[in-house]
């Protein structure tokens, strides 16, 4: 089963400046690894060991705190603040959940100098791997997206909302979300006719008509209206794409996207439960994120707001949207 790449760092592990910068460079939504948050102050305790550099480094160093956030997940182990973090490590189940365990960088011992740590993670590291499909190892690879990041984007041309396996799969997101720093869970598909699921036939495409989408929310509304948390809202974008060899918007591959950074499901979203793990998954680098965030968050579920285009990115002929809140 697939499990994200997490290891223990000390919040006191830096020696130096290239100590913080390495440490942003091979944890984080681009590599598809992180470090625990142990304690849970981790970031407060970082900060504080700080003053240990010079004014001009210390300066550069609190500049990448957001990033830094980003290459942290919270951790279940409890921490003992009448003990310091190596006391917390040894009494804990840390070094059976995580590796490597990167200690204090005065006095690391017994644990790993960062410098010798970093070529144990970049060797941990999984930028592709592949899984069985069941829910524990989707939300495995996507919490660390889900949880930090106000907006969440699943992008699948054959997503069918009115399926009961889709419908299943949002439920769980939503319940995810629930007490989360994640706010919006956004749909991005192709339209659909309520009463029929999804197929591979391309006239699926040209039926967004009037009737034909109040028909839709209403289905929708049936589904989704009395499961959505409090202040959260679930956002269904009905994409028309463009015919194969045109200027805009077609949709193929499937990911699970924030503003933070994607993974690409290669098989889409289907809860399958094979016995041998045939299902692809692929880590999003920055340049092409940032692609994705000019098709799908900008040019798709912002399209309305008249944003300047840019040359390089194809945009959906036209969208309906369908909001969805308590």
């Amino acid at each position: 089963m697939y499990k994200v790449p997490i290891t223990a760092v000390s919040p006191c592990f830096s020696l130096e400046l290239r100590d913080i910068h390495d440490f942003i460079a091979e944890l984080g939504p681009y590599n598809g690894q992180y470090a625990a948050k142990f304690p849970k102050d981790w970031i407060v305790k970082f900060t504080e060991h700080l003053e240990q550099l010079k004014p001009i480094e210390r300066q550069s160093a609190k500049a990448q705190l957001e990033k830094i956030k980003l290459a942290l997940v919270d951790t279940d182990l409890s921490y003992d603040y009448s003990m310091d973090w190596r006391q917390n490590i040894e009494i804990s189940d840390a070094a059976s959940k995580y590796f490597p365990i990167v200690g204090d960088g005065v006095d690391p011992k017994p644990y790993k100098l960062w410098v010798d740590a970093i070529n144990d993670i970049r060797e941990s590291k999984k930028r592709t791997w592949k899984f069985h499909g069941n829910w524990s190892e989707f939300f495995a690879a996507i919490q660390p997206l889900l949880l930090n990041a106000p907006a969440a984007y699943i992008i699948d041309r054959y997503f069918d909302p009115c399926n009961l396996t889709h419908e299943n799969l949002l439920n769980s997101l939503l319940n995810r979300m629930n007490g989360s720093r994640c706010y919006q869970l956004h749909v991005i598909t192709r339209f659909m006719k309520p009463s029929k699921p999804f197929s591979n036939n391309e006239n699926s495409n040209e039926i967004i008509s009037e009737e034909n989408f109040h028909n839709l929310r209403n289905k929708l509304d049936q589904i989704y209206k009395n499961i959505i948390p409090k202040s959260r809202t679930l956002s269904f974008h009905f994409v028309r794409e463009d015919r194969p060899g045109g200027k805009n918007l077609r949709m193929h591959n499937r990911h699970f996207l924030t503003r933070f950074g994607a993974i690409d499901f290669g098989q889409g979203f289907d809860i399958q439960e094979q016995k041998i793990a045939q299902m692809d998954a692929y880590i999003v680098d920055k340049e092409h994120h940032q692609i994705l965030c000019d098709t799908y968050i900008n040019g798709v579920t912002r399209g309305n707001e008249n944003l300047p285009k840019k040359s390089n990115i194809a945009y959906p002929i036209f969208v309906r949207t369908h909001n969805i809140n308590n």
